[in-house]
């Protein structure tokens, strides 16, 4: 047998005998290759338990006397401590052989290397805190149910996600309550479907915080089915997209903000290619033009204007395409038509090459100006003739000129050049600054005291006096207090100590603007502004993510932020003006990269073309993908040291075992001449059982392995169950009479043909009929029945009245290498494995296997086959 055994030495299994009387030890080579030594070489026990792990020592010495003096077999783990200071940890085992006296004769042990088992279960538990790390991180959560059980199961950070404490039990309709009344019918339906359709889904729901806020989620799920189609399991992903919701909904208001400038403009603005076809116009463009906007797309100014007018227009634009330079306010001209006068701007739109591609136009009707001031002139006019002529048109200029002063839509007045008195004023000037008639207003305003800007009036007049004809912005207080904002142009008479001016109130426009520049300081994301491939304004939080301040970073083209691999993507996206998202990266200050998610539009504002740029920092969703990414490879790794570890086990394990089992059972039948001695035959008996045993726990434990796995494939035939029962039953009748059980089967003879893998089903019969008469008393009873029932499905039931298990025992029994401790249960070996291998077949088949079990009263284990694999009905 020591030949055999040394034989069987393997990498990581070694033996060693210690003589009871002579204490003479004998060490495999094995042993001395786990404890680091030379092989062969003499052995010292002192050094030796020195080698063991200091917490180990004790252990190692109190197992060995209770072996020799108790006669007690032993199993215990200890960690070694080889030379080169590695620790490794081994599995020790002994086994007390005794004389015919009953004394002890020796004590045989085995050392095995449990190491790599153990750094593995380590890995797979880091890999699993890595998950969960991951799944808080990216706030998603998953669950899963099982088709045939019903059974749910969450993660950590779905509980999270609906609100409740991690790890209690899950109240489906609590969870359905907390979604929004109209999203829960939905949810409901894509599970149901799921379940019995085979529909994987995916849709957003609301959940319903306790504090009164809405959480947007992101619901999936994919359908598992068996081998045989049927569903096995849903599993899904709940991701909280409530941050995104909030920012998409920041970008609609932002576009329709913007829609609502260029829809409302009181000013006429256009857009025309290089052939001078309009391509966008203004409403209040289409109002003058009294056609609706879509009348005048792809018309140009020959088909709206007379041929003087458009002589003059296309002049222009051929200016600025050839030169490129705009036609601003201070280079403008005036055009008459017969909707009024108007003093034009233009500019050219370009491409992201700076190619003009077409030409922009605002218009300011400026015909009750043009109209006053040709009165004026004829009044100037007048003035040289005669003194009579001169009075009597006076009288009539003044009448006609106080008609148009007085109903002019522009604020028209005239100040003193010292101290800002009133002169003269016009109704709409007075009603601008909320007085109700002239006079009063002309007695009580003063503009030195009115200005919001203490620097307002000389502003004013340094722009009339050095820059005549341009148009300036300040802001005057009103009679009430309240703030007016207005645009004017006016000259100073510095002969006769007066300015005249007019106004035009531009208050909606300015708070407009306002309320732009408070959405860039208080928007989350990176807004830019571009206008002519330049930045003209960005968001606070735009400049602190690039680094720069926004002084900086006006002016600078927003080529220059990105990562040069990327700009000519990027250039590519704005030339094609996409409004859909994509990803990118920027280039900080500082010269480092950020991930970004970027969404862009060229849109008209305020007459231009303004490209709206947000920008939405992703490094931390990067950064999770990226440890997802390693978490999955370190997780595909372990399995795939899981298989072939398995797949040792199975060569290295399997073929000796079979030549001890194969040459025992020589022995046994003497084939080669008579043993001797009968405890000769006893010794071989043991053998043989012994590595039948072996076997079949190894077969077990693969059998599990590959059900888990999805590989263990059936050999389906028509079965007679009642055969198959009847051989089962008969393998196990010997167990139960030498344990004095009554055994008894009760099976309906019109049983139909079953459509099953033969040998499985054996297996599974053998199990339970295995743990029934393991686990039931002398004077017990066990039977074992089929039937059909109602629904057409096979039902096999194993019913004993033996010792029972509580729910903690029988989920244990359920586990893998989970045993319930007992004096029933030590008197049998087991592998742990019978229960969730028999599940796995029952499973493996469509069917479900229930088990109900009362302490002290018995276990009836139920098993039913679906109806789909019942044949003959």
């Amino acid at each position: 047998m020591a030949a055999i055994i040394n034989n069987n030495d393997r990498g990581d299994i070694g033996h060693w005998e210690i003589q009871a009387d002579t204490g003479e030890l004998f060490w495999s080579n094995e042993i001395y290759r786990i404890h680091g030594l030379d092989d062969g070489g003499e052995i010292d026990v002192e050094a030796v338990i020195n080698a063991y792990h200091p917490d180990d020592r004790e252990k190692v010495g109190d197992c060995i006397c209770r072996a020799l003096e108790n006669k007690e077999n032993f199993q215990f783990e200890l960690r070694l401590i080889k030379p080169d200071g590695e620790i490794r940890h081994v599995k020790a085992t002994g086994t007390v052989r005794l004389k015919p006296d009953g004394d002890v004769r020796s004590i045989f042990g085995i050392f095995q290397d449990i190491s790599d088992s153990i750094y593995q279960k380590n890995a797979l538990e880091q890999k699993n805190r890595m998950l969960q790390q991951a799944e808080a991180l990216a706030r998603f959560g998953h669950w899963e149910i099982q088709a045939d059980t019903g059974e749910l199961y969450w993660s950590d950070e779905l509980y999270r996600i609906h609100g409740l404490e991690v790890g209690s039990e899950i109240a489906i309709d609590a969870a359905l309550n907390a979604y929004h009344p109209d999203d829960r019918e939905m949810a409901a339906e894509y599970v149901r479907r799921a379940l019995e359709e085979k529909e994987d889904y995916q849709f957003e729901l609301r959940i319903m915080r306790p504090e009164g806020g809405i959480q947007y989620i992101n619901s999936m799920g994919i359908v598992s089915l068996k081998p045989n189609g049927d569903v096995q399991s849903v599993f899904g992903v709940f991701q909280d997209i409530t941050d995104l919701k909030i920012a998409e909904e920041g970008k609609r208001e932002n576009a329709a903000l913007i829609d609502a400038l260029f829809e409302h403009s009181p000013v006429p603005i256009t857009f025309k290619d290089l052939q001078g076809r309009y391509r966008s116009v203004s409403p209040a463009f289409a109002q003058y033009q009294n056609k609706s906007v879509e009348d005048i797309i792809g018309k140009t100014a020959d088909d709206l204007f007379p041929k003087e007018i458009t002589e003059r227009l296309k002049l222009s634009d051929r200016s600025i395409i050839n030169t490129g330079t705009p036609l601003g306010v201070d280079k403008s001209f005036s055009v008459k038509s017969g909707s009024g006068t108007f003093q034009v701007s233009k500019f050219p739109i370009m491409d992201k090459n700076g190619v003009v591609t077409g030409v922009g136009t605002v218009g300011i009707d400026i015909s009750d100006i043009v109209e006053a001031q040709k009165e004026l002139q004829r009044h100037r006019d007048l003035l040289e003739k005669t003194v009579d002529e001169r009075t009597r048109e006076l009288i009539r200029s003044e009448e006609k000129f106080r008609s148009i002063f007085d109903n002019a839509q522009a604020g028209i007045g005239r100040s003193r050049l010292g101290d800002g008195t009133l002169i003269e004023a016009n109704s709409k000037l007075a009603s601008m600054l909320g007085y109700d008639n002239v006079d009063d207003f002309i007695s009580d305003f003063r503009f030195s005291d009115h200005f919001v800007e203490p620097e307002g009036r000389k502003k004013l007049l340094d722009a009339f006096e050095n820059s005549p004809g341009k148009v300036c912005e300040v802001s005057l207080y009103r009679k009430d207090g309240s703030i007016i904002a207005f645009s004017s142009q006016g000259r100073i008479n510095s002969d006769e100590d007066y300015v005249e001016f007019f106004v035009v109130d531009i208050t909606e426009k300015k708070q407009a603007e306002d309320r732009i520049k408070l959405f860039l300081d208080n928007v989350h994301e990176g807004v830019f502004l571009v206008r002519e491939g330049r930045i003209i304004d960005v968001s606070s939080t735009g400049t602190t993510m690039l680094g720069y301040t926004q002084d900086e970073i006006i002016g600078m083209s927003p080529i220059d932020i990105v990562a040069p691999r990327l700009r000519e993507f990027v250039s590519r996206q704005i030339f094609e003006n996409n409004p859909e998202s994509y990803e990118s990266e920027v280039v900080r200050k500082d010269g480092t990269s950020i991930p970004v998610l970027v969404k862009g539009r060229t849109m008209t504002l305020g007459g231009e073309d303004i490209r709206i740029t947000t920008i939405l920092d992703i490094t931390e969703r990067k950064n999770v993908e990226i440890r997802e990414l390693e978490a999955r490879d370190q997780a595909e790794m372990a399995n795939r040291a899981k298989s072939e570890l398995l797949a040792n086990m199975s060569h290295e394990l399997r073929t000796p075992l079979n030549a001890i089992i194969g040459f025992s059972q020589v022995l046994q039948e003497q084939l080669f001449g008579p043993l001797g001695s009968e405890r000769y035959h006893e010794y071989v008996t043991d053998i043989t059982n012994s590595g039948q045993h072996l076997l079949s726990l190894i077969n077990d434990i693969l059998d599990v392995s590959a059900v888990e796995s999805g590989k263990l494939e059936l050999i389906e035939n028509n079965l007679n169950l009642l055969l198959v029962i009847e051989d089962s039953a008969q393998m196990v009748r010997g167990r139960a009479k030498e344990g004095e059980l009554l055994f008894i089967t009760d099976i309906d003879n019109d049983l139909p043909e079953l459509r099953a893998d033969e040998r499985r089903v054996k297996q599974v019969l053998l199990n339970l009929l295995s743990n029934a008469v393991k686990f039931t008393p002398p004077g017990g009873v066990i039977s074992v029945g089929a039937r059909t029932n109602s629904a057409g499905e096979i039902v096999m039931q194993v019913t004993d009245n033996g010792i029972g298990m509580n729910k903690e025992e029988l989920a244990k029994a359920l586990d893998k290498f989970g045993q319930v401790d007992s004096s029933l249960s030590r008197k049998h070996e087991g592998s742990g494995l019978g229960l969730p291998l028999t599940l796995g077949l029952v499973q493996l088949h469509g069917g479900v296997m229930d088990i109900q079990s009362t302490k002290g009263q018995g276990t009836v284990v139920t098993v039913k086959f679906p109806k789909e694999r019942t044949l003959n009905q």
